[in-house]
């Protein structure tokens, strides 16, 4: 019997982001592994690895001893096939669960044009969004006033909140500004991430409990001005409240209305 060499890929669901010209990173938040300066040969064998193959095709592209310490340092992103194990039957079956999808769309806030943010209109907005918010999603309705959450789905997270109160509360830009500062390459990273397609947001249990929870926190949300609160759900149900202050660069707080000139 011939024996089929096995395809080897990169995890699809981990993105590969360039820090800087010289140094490639896979996974956003959290990275997983970070390449520094890879060669030519590397970066051709990365990119038959995105697409799927062998490690004798690696070695054809380079050499056996560059396609063996590659996939050595690339073991931690590859893809592994898993068998999913079969899904059991419920055992109860409640009228009241067929309800449940119906019930969360009456409690979500209604969708509304970005380009029609009105501040007589009171409703908190929900934005869900694939690895970061970019500023033209959220600063509509920071300009209009109007209450808003964002839900980040990441590779294998969810990040929700924090609840954006505008001019009283931090608001998405301080998020990424603290995360720049924690990070410096992450305004580069989050540039290449928009638009690509976050793997957590197929996940339907992590899907559901971010918009319950985003829900929950447009329901309760509180007048306290100044701090504010995100809440990140990883894939495997554990939780971490991260809190986020307004950032001194970013000025949000002072975007509220200033008061009416006195009557002459």
């Amino acid at each position: 019997m011939v024996q089929v060499e096995p395809v080897v890929r990169l995890d699809a669901a981990i993105p590969a982001v360039w820090r800087s010209p010289w140094r490639l990173q896979f996974g956003a938040d959290p990275p997983l592994l970070v390449l520094d300066a890879p060669t030519p040969a590397d970066e051709r064998m990365i990119a038959a690895l995105e697409r799927g193959t062998t490690a004798s095709g690696l070695a054809a592209i380079a050499d056996a001893t560059a396609a063996t310490r590659l996939l050595g340092r690339l073991a931690p992103v590859l893809e592994r096939p898993v068998a999913a194990p079969p899904r059991p039957e419920p055992r109860v079956r409640s009228a009241a669960a067929r309800d449940v999808l119906a019930q969360l769309a009456a409690l979500l806030p209604a969708p509304a044009d970005r380009g029609a943010g009105r501040r007589d209109d009171p409703r908190p907005v929900l934005l869900v969004v694939d690895h970061a918010v970019a500023p033209a999603e959220h600063l509509p309705w920071l300009r209009a006033d109007r209450p808003h959450l964002a839900v980040v789905f990441g590779a294998r997270s969810a990040e929700i909140g924090p609840v954006v109160h505008p001019g009283r509360t931090a608001c998405l830009r301080c998020r990424d500004l603290h995360r720049r500062d924690a990070d410096p390459a992450w305004a580069a990273i989050a540039t290449q991430l928009v638009g690509r397609p976050a793997a957590a947001a197929a996940d339907p249990v992590l899907r559901a409990e971010s918009l319950a929870v985003a829900v929950r926190a447009l329901a309760m949300e509180g007048d306290a001005p100044g701090a504010a609160t995100a809440l990140r759900i990883e894939h495997d149900g554990a939780r971490r409240e991260v809190a986020v202050a307004p950032h001194p660069e970013c000025g949000c707080l002072g975007l509220s209305d200033p008061p009416p000139a006195p009557a002459r």
